[in-house]
């Protein structure tokens, strides 16, 4: 006997396969492929070599990746074909994040494995100050009051002598230590503060990160020429912890985060947010269930509790755009439904 489980991914292959189907994926696909770029996000998710070549071969790759990211997750099989645009921008965003830990995961884009570990040290440390500016990533500062600038010219670099003073080597291992990076962060930021004159400044992370990349070499190396603007040949391999990601959040904090996000929400929105992602009804259901006329009002408040959830998350360790940790996610939003079980009438 099919199971409601069964039935429900025959139903989203059908719909998958169906015009209306390869049409939503070719749409969201385009927007993929102009997010991966902007993020210049690593090939190899789609085992190819670059995000630049035969445009066609690209956007069949991320469709078939789409569709069975689709298929994994059933909250969005259910939710795919019933809502519009605003869900298949969610989905967008979902897929974008599912590609950086993958990429992060297996170790195919190391570089911003060492970005995103400078960026949670920074922004849990009491002496620095950190930001998140959308696509354009993670900026810090020493300095409440301080002035945005421009990425560092070569120039700006090569005045910046990496302190062997303050590092027992330039080995991998020790630079990876937090209290390392943090010396080392303060070390850059004085400098590049005295390059402004002494004016309190607030850098981009990626010049931090790319400057460490000038001094400290990791194997095993690019070739020269498989770059893109603003990327450092070092790769940092092994040398990364490699203790699963529940032991790179606090898991406190992230449970502490839920609590006041379920804060932030009304009677209804809590509702209705528990019943489309815990019990996975339909929006048509919950309408019922709630005294609603029809689909649009719970569409609504599931629209609200979106937007205050994108706005909530976005400078948050482990859970902002920039700075997404998968497993910290899920397990903010298990906790966050716990306690909006505990809360319904």
């Amino acid at each position: 006997m099919t199971s409601d489980s069964d039935r429900l991914v025959k139903e989203t292959r059908k719909w998958l396969e169906s015009e209306e189907g390869q049409k939503v994926l070719n749409s969201i696909a385009r927007s993929v492929i102009f997010d991966a770029r902007s993020r210049n996000l690593s090939p190899k998710f789609l085992k190819l070599e670059s995000l630049y070549d035969s445009e066609n071969e690209i956007l069949s790759e991320i469709r078939q990746e789409l569709a069975l990211f689709i298929l994994e997750k059933k909250g969005f099989q259910k939710r795919l074909t019933a809502e519009g645009d605003n869900f298949k921008t969610y989905l967008k965003t979902a897929f974008i994040y599912h590609w950086i830990d993958k990429t992060r995961r297996s170790n195919l884009d190391p570089w911003r494995n060492l970005y995103k570990r400078a960026a949670v040290i920074l922004s849990l440390s009491k002496d620095f100050h950190t930001s998140v500016k959308g696509v354009h990533g993670t900026a810090f500062s020493m300095a409440v009051e301080c002035v945005p600038i421009t990425p560092l010219s070569s120039e700006d670099f090569s005045e910046i002598p990496f302190p062997d003073q303050m590092i027992e080597s330039r080995e991998f291992e020790q630079i990876n230590k937090k209290e390392r990076l943090l010396s080392l962060a303060a070390y850059f930021w004085e400098k590049v503060s005295s390059i402004y004159g002494e004016s309190p400044v607030l850098i981009d992370l990626r010049d931090f990160i790319n400057w460490i990349g000038l001094h400290v070499m990791l194997s095993p190396v690019k070739p020269a020429g498989e770059y893109h603007e603003g990327e450092r040949p070092f790769d940092q391999g092994s040398a990364i912890d490699s203790t699963p990601d529940k032991d790179n959040f606090n898991p406190a904090l992230v449970k502490h985060w839920a609590d006041n996000f379920a804060g932030c929400l009304n009677e209804r929105e809590k509702s209705v947010t528990y019943l489309a992602y815990n019990e996975e009804i339909s929006l048509k259901d919950i309408a019922q269930k709630m005294g609603y006329k029809g689909p649009s009002g719970p569409k609504y408040q599931l629209d609200q509790v979106e937007s205050k959830l994108r706005f909530f998350l976005r400078d948050l360790p482990w859970l902002s755009h920039d700075d997404l940790n998968e497993e910290a996610f899920s397990f903010f939003l298990d906790t966050l439904l716990f306690i909006l079980k505990k809360s319904l009438p």
